[in-house]
């Protein structure tokens, strides 16, 4: 465990890179849930391990907006998998919004 106070031990995602991700054209890493120990949903009750969710693929670009959109608990893990699902690749590209405002360069 990390004992560091400026950990973000509440977010509870990592993001990898393998083999698919470096001969993915997109680069798309593997956004991975991490088990935690805590309360689902509103709190109450006995703390206990929350399971995990399944991964999905993500564009470099994307993931300093999914690291900020669940740091503030505005969108969920499972929301951004699902629209990852939504994509003929399976991977979470940006999301449409002003020019320039995802550094992917598309």
């Amino acid at each position: 465990m990390c004992d560091d106070p400026c950990a973000d031990d509440e977010i509870g995602v990592v993001f990898l890179a393998d083999a698919t991700t470096t001969h993915n054209p997109h680069r798309a890493l593997l956004a991975v849930d991490v088990p935690r120990y805590g309360h689902r949903g509103d709190g109450d009750g006995p703390e206990r391990w929350v399971a995990l969710r399944l991964p999905f693929r993500t564009e470099p670009c994307v993931v300093h907006g999914i690291h900020a959109h669940l740091s503030i608990t505005n969108t969920d893990f499972e929301e951004f998998a699902a629209a990852a699902r939504e994509d003929p690749e399976g991977v979470l590209r940006p999301f449409p919004g002003p020019p320039g405002s995802w550094p992917c360069g598309s």
